[in-house]
């Protein structure tokens, strides 16, 4: 098969950007029914430089979402040392769901770089990412970061879905939730989810027209809750509520036809949500808080 242009140090002569930012979005079935369709989205696609900033008024979901202020942003720019780099960013200010779920200020930011050469595969950085104030029915959380999961920019131009590093980290994280002992259906989940991590490196280095590979993990490591909630690393269990799920990262690899030389390659897209919270008690539905995703493809 095909496979990713390795370590003979090959120019990169063209760019794609593609980055979006998002403050929140919801989808309430009860007490009121209503959908919050990605309040605040901005997003940067083509090969231009380029850099957008959006200003959040005071918004306000019938009592169910709200927030004082907020503002999104993204830019792509090519330097001369550091190659193509793409900023995603999201800021929600004052934050307050059903009065259970309130913070001060919530960060996502997500940071790409394809550099001059073997650019296909980007480095990250989250730098910035974070939470201030987060309280939950009137309790502090403090979630413990971990922004630096994904690791360096894996050698050779390598797809994350090949670095044995970022597997290793990410097969741990799944193992320490998983001995906190999680209810039969999230244990299933996080199982189905270590079995995907097993297939992925029995495949490893076998892409080509069609690959594709998404890989879930987190941000948070922990973050602790008095009773009565429970804490499942970044998994918070709320009664009467439901759950919230604390920097949900998705780092998705799929064949792009446009990209390499001969024509045909894989991109790497980050996908950041710093809450989900799905709710199945005093209300019925799902809300995302701060999401900003960042890719782009190169060739040759």
């Amino acid at each position: 098969m095909a496979t990713v242009p390795k370590s003979d140090q090959i120019p990169v002569t063209y760019h794609q950007y593609h980055v979006d930012a998002e403050l929140v979005s919801a989808d309430f079935t009860r007490p009121s029914a209503r959908k919050i369709e990605a309040e605040s989205y901005v997003s940067l696609e083509g090969t231009d430089d380029h850099y957008s900033f959006q200003k959040a008024e005071p918004f306000n979901a019938n009592g169910l979402v709200s927030f004082r202020s907020g503002y999104t942003r993204v830019s792509g720019s090519k330097s001369d040392v550091t190659g193509w780099v793409t900023l995603a960013t999201a800021v929600v200010e004052g934050l307050n769901i059903l009065d259970v779920i309130t913070a001060d200020r919530v960060v996502a930011q997500v940071s790409t770089m394809h550099p001059l050469a073997n650019g296909h595969v980007p480095g990250v950085t989250f730098l910035g990412t974070q939470f201030e104030n987060l309280r939950i029915n009137g309790h502090h959380i403090d979630p413990k970061m971990v922004l630096d999961i994904c690791g360096s920019k894996p050698a050779d131009d390598a797809l994350y879905s090949e670095d044995s590093g970022f597997l290793d980290r990410i097969e741990q994280q799944e193992n320490d939730i998983l001995s906190l002992g999680l209810s039969s259906q999230l244990a299933a989940q996080y199982n189905n989810q270590l079995n995907y991590i097993g297939n992925i490196r029995r495949h490893a280095r076998t892409y080509g027209p069609g690959y594709e590979a998404t890989l879930k993990c987190s941000l948070v490591k922990s973050a602790a809750a008095p009773a009565p909630m429970k804490s499942y690393g970044n998994v918070l269990q709320i009664p009467d509520f439901g759950s919230v799920t604390l920097c949900v990262l998705e780092v998705e690899q799929t064949w792009d036809e446009d990209g390499g030389d001969p024509p045909g390659g894989v991109t790497t897209y980050f996908d950041l949500t710093m809450m989900e919270i799905t709710m199945s008690s005093v209300a019925e539905g799902t809300v995302q808080v701060a999401n900003v995703g960042s890719n782009g493809h190169t060739h040759p």
